[in-house]
């Protein structure tokens, strides 16, 4: 998912809450958009993972800004009219879309009903026909008769059980729309407001310096370590902190993790090195003295695989999950 494919999407919805708020229409047609709507961007780190992977982008700025204003649009418009929102009655709606062929099913049940009754009726009026051969009863107008209004009653039930499985399906298909989600859209318009606040905050477009490791590889790293091996902080500023930017930040190590980030530190250098021997040491030796770490990595730089092989649970986990994001990078 692209940003401007959340832009494309808040503005569709936004304009259903303009179209509600001035005619005070809005049906099942609606309520799906809506709920589909909510179900393709609530989840945040998505987000995250797309401004983050975007930001490089030559029109990045004009998207940013783009979706702010809908996300601002958004909040007013539920804000200012919440509710009406609030009080609507979604069930009576999903209701209504479920009940579309009640009566179609009730029309033809009568149908149904009054050829059974024939068809019990003439089969009452068989008599030894119903024991003799079907051959045996050709030409026989109280047979062929029975025969007629047998295959009547079998069509139009066979018709009935149609729209029944109709109307089994339409229940199964409404049965995920039948909540009212607005306030957690707006809820969550704002969760994306404060993001891309402080992503602007951090300077999205102001990287500085060489960039030793891209944007697709530090996000994965970031997700790994953050709050785990380093205090918390934003994407941004760990790929800039990663790449030596001037406008860098600051990234603290947590307590007794340091290890961890010696290791990283060192299987990163390696990465590096596969594209430039000058690279490596370069970034290595500023990276280390940026964090504080030269003299303990010249220690404790190998402490992450020896922990490994006494079957350390955090080192083996570390390891493995670390490998496996370089190896795909």
């Amino acid at each position: 998912m692209e940003l401007s494919t959340y832009i494309t999407s808040f503005r569709e919805v936004n304009s259903i809450y303009a179209k509600f708020i001035e005619t005070g229409l809005y049906g099942f047609d609606e309520q799906e958009k809506v709920i589909n709507f909510f179900e393709e961007i609530k989840d945040i780190k998505k987000l995250e993972k797309v401004l983050f992977e975007s930001s490089e982008a030559l029109n990045f700025q004009s998207k940013f800004n783009a979706f702010k204003i809908v996300l601002n649009d958004n909040i007013k418009l539920y804000e200012e009219n919440k509710e009406l929102f609030d009080t609507l009655d979604v069930d009576k709606l999903c209701g209504i879309k479920s009940s579309c062929f009640d009566e179609s099913i009730r029309i033809k049940q009568n149908e149904v009903d009054v050829l059974f009754k024939d068809y019990r009726l003439s089969k009452s009026n068989l008599g030894d026909r119903l024991f003799k051969k079907p051959e045996e009863n050709e030409h026989d107008p109280i047979w062929e008769e029975y025969i007629y209004k047998k295959q009547l009653y079998d069509w139009e039930n066979e018709e009935l059980d149609g729209l029944r499985k109709k109307r089994e399906h339409i229940l199964y298909f409404v049965l995920p729309y039948v909540y009212n989600k607005f306030s957690e859209i707006s809820i969550l318009s704002n969760s994306f407001l404060s993001i891309i606040n402080s992503y602007k905050e951090d300077g999205l477009n102001d990287f500085q310096g060489k960039e030793y490791l891209n944007m697709g590889v530090t996000y994965k790293i970031f997700k790994l370590c953050n709050d785990k091996y380093f205090e918390n902080t934003t994407s941004k500023i760990f790929y800039n902190y990663l790449n030596l930017s001037t406008k860098k930040g600051d990234l603290k190590i947590r307590k007794s993790k340091k290890i961890y980030v010696c290791h990283l530190i060192k299987k990163l250098a390696e990465k590096i090195d596969l594209n430039d021997l000058n690279d490596e040491s370069e970034w290595r030796d500023e990276i280390l003295n940026n964090l504080g770490l030269m003299d303990y990595f010249n220690k404790k730089s190998n402490q992450v695989e020896y922990n490994k092989k006494k079957g350390g649970s955090e080192a083996i986990h570390f390891f493995d999950e670390l490998s496996e994001i370089l190896k795909n990078e």
